[in-house]
């Protein structure tokens, strides 16, 4: 299983979030009229050879994505989220936690310290116990692929996705026209929740999953997190990850309409 979640998250998730990834008036901390406004979508490239995508919510909250080139697409590795604050210019982290699921699972906290510019490119440098720093540099997505500014709409999300989870699983997640989830994975896996436009107005889905018991990614557990929609390629693409109440578990799912 773990080949076929390789392959398929290669060809899923070549220029997806998450997402991932201080906001909007200083949300994630500060508050001052003159702190950098970095709300919004970003693609990452880091020093370490990995990249991916970042999301940067309007309460300071950042959702990221992350993993390796191969053959022009990303594997993904990893899922980023924390809490960013911004002090003028200056943007830094001390509750971002790592989930790496090439690994189990393992869970990490890492720093994170770095700069935007006028020009919306955020510079960085991430710092965990145990690893070498890594820089990473992070770069406004382009709008044709997502549109962080437009409304996210139950119409846009609403159907059936298949896709891949970061378990290795696969399965189709369906959404009814009202947000309702639902979802029987192949290896048996009940997931049930709700999805709704974030109340931000931005292009965001808010979104509140219960799962089953093993092998399920947060076994009879809940998490809460965020759903994007992008268009890396002329399939709309969905991104959704979540983690549990008490941050110790996350889990991702990538898929594309079921046709």
């Amino acid at each position: 299983m773990e080949l076929t979640l390789q392959n398929e998250l290669k060809r899923l998730a070549g220029v997806l979030l998450i997402s991932v990834l201080a906001a909007c008036g200083g949300g994630g901390g500060g508050g001052s009229d003159n702190d950098v406004d970095i709300e919004g979508g970003y693609a990452a490239t880091n020093s370490d050879g990995s990249s991916g995508s970042v999301l940067v919510l309007e309460d300071g909250t950042a959702w990221s994505i992350v993993g390796t080139e191969s053959e022009g697409l990303l594997v993904v590795e990893a899922l980023f989220r924390g809490l960013l604050s911004v002090s003028g210019s200056e943007v830094t982290s001390s509750t971002l936690r790592r989930y790496d699921f090439d690994i189990g699972g393992t869970l990490t906290g890492v720093g994170f310290s770095g700069s935007a510019a006028t020009s919306g490119v955020i510079t960085a440098t991430l710092t965990a116990t145990g690893f070498d720093p890594v820089n990473t540099e992070l770069t406004p997505i382009d709008p044709a692929v997502y549109n962080y500014d437009t409304p996210a709409t139950l119409a846009a999300i609403a159907g059936s996705w298949s896709g891949f989870f970061s378990t290795g699983d696969e399965g189709d997640v369906v959404i009814s026209s009202g947000g309702v989830v639902s979802s029987v994975t192949s290896l048996g896996c009940t997931i049930s929740g709700t999805v709704a436009p974030r109340a931000s107005g931005r292009n965001v889905y808010d979104v509140t999953v219960n799962f089953g018991p093993a092998p399920c990614a947060l076994p009879n557990g809940t998490g809460s997190g965020v759903a994007i929609i992008a268009s890396p390629t002329s399939a709309p693409q969905l991104t959704v990850a979540v983690v549990n109440a008490d941050g110790s578990l996350g889990a991702v799912f990538f898929g594309t309409p079921e046709l």
